[in-house]
This record gives structure tokens, sequence and C-alpha cells, in this order.
């Protein structure tokens, strides 16, 4: 009927604001908060389809959030039986010279040691300023590549970076005037970031020829989310 169909039509305009909402969570590590949304939503759907697709996304969040701890712990773990103490996140300048490490991160930020001149010691830096490209990086740096597990988690993560690149660039892009080179970056890192879910999803079935049909359901369910994600909102 026309009601039952205007019905679904608005639960599922709802979930498109309630996935923006997570998305943008889950882009800073605020898991447990982008999952509560979704639960709750999934919760009250009445619709199947908008159902499934709710609490499908729910699950991915939870993915990536054990993903971001396991990555967490293993870098601890590293540091802790290396026997210089010394992380596997590091940055040297051209002569080779040790000039930080990254010894811890959470939801808050980073942690870096600087190794090199006069402002030595131990400093947190917060995740948003830094290019989201470098947390995704972080990660690679930690990961387990071999793990198909660990590289769908990443390909989540992927995702998330260039989905709310694409919500920021196209918000910019309504603004009068829009600034063309930020406007310009956002639209390159959620390129980057669509190419890089895709590798973390074929480098999933690589590391694990079983995991290809779970690569293949992933894929379309990013692919789902981030249409579902960029519909334009109700005015």
């Amino acid at each position: 009927t026309q009601d039952a169909e205007a019905s679904k039509a608005a639960e599922m305009a709802e979930l498109a604001q309630v996935a923006r909402e997570a998305a943008q969570k889950a882009h800073t590590y605020q898991y447990a908060p982008a999952k509560d949304l979704l639960d709750k939503f999934t919760a009250r759907a009445l619709d199947a389809q908008t159902k499934k697709l709710a609490g499908d996304y729910a699950k991915l969040v939870q993915d990536e959030a054990w993903f971001f701890g396991r990555c967490r712990t293993r870098l601890k773990e590293t540091i802790e039986r290396d026997p210089k103490k010394a992380s596997p996140l590091a940055g040297y300048n051209e002569k080779h010279e040790l000039l930080f490490e990254i010894t811890d991160f959470d939801e808050k930020g980073i942690t870096f040691v600087t190794k090199h001149g006069a402002a030595t010691g131990e400093r947190i830096r917060e995740w948003n300023p830094i290019n989201p490209s470098q947390h995704f990086e972080t990660m690679k740096g930690v990961m387990d590549k071999d793990s198909a597990q660990e590289q769908l988690a990443l390909a989540l993560m992927a995702f998330h970076r260039s989905a709310v690149a694409e919500i920021q660039a196209r918000g910019l892009a309504g603004d009068a005037p829009a600034d063309p080179e930020k406007l310009g970056k956002l639209k390159t890192l959620a390129r980057e970031m669509k190419k890089a879910w895709d590798d973390a999803l074929n480098a999933a079935v690589q590391a694990d020829p079983n995991a290809r049909e779970r690569a293949n359901t992933q894929r379309q369910q990013l692919d789902s989310l981030l249409l579902l994600i960029l519909t334009p909102a109700a005015k």
C-alpha cells in the first residue's frame, strides 16, 4: 500500500541520518556511541530490509572496534618484547636519524616520544589535526597483514575515512564560496580511501581464499552504506 511504502521510505531516510552520525563517530574512534546509535535504531525499525542494513552496519562497527583495540595491544606487546623497547612505528629524517616513536594510541589521540632535538620527551597529539590517511597508515604499521579478519576490518577503517571526506566535501561544496583547495583535498582523500578499502578487501582474499564470500558481502554492504550515507538529508 501507499502508506506502507511511505513508512518504509521515512524509515530509510531516518536510517540515512543515523548512519551518517554513526560514520562520523566511528571516524573518530567513538565506536561504542556509533554502535549504540545503530543498535537503538535496529531495535525500533519495522521494515525488515532497513532493520537488517542497520544491524549489519552495527556489526561492522563492532568489527572495526575490535581491530583498533587489537592493533593497540599489538603495538604495546611489540614494544615490550623488543630488547630496546623500540616501537615499530617511528619517524626518521633524511639522515636516517630517529625523530620520534609512536608508543600508544587510543580514541583520544597518539602518544609520541620525541627522540631528536631540543623538544625531547613524551606528548599526546589529538587525532583531529592529523591527516586521516595517516591514521590509516598507523594501523597498517601494526596490523597482521596475513590475517583476512584484520584486512576486512582495515577496509572498514578506510570506508569511514572515505565516507566522512565525502560528507565534508559535499558540505563544503554547498558553501558560497567554497574553498577550492580544501575541497580538492577532501575529494582526493575520499578517492584514495575508497581505493584503500577495495585493496584491503582484495588482500583479505589473498590472505585466505575462504574469505572471498565474506569480502564480497562486505563490499556490497559498504557500497550500499556509502549510497545511504550520502543521501541528501531531508530539508
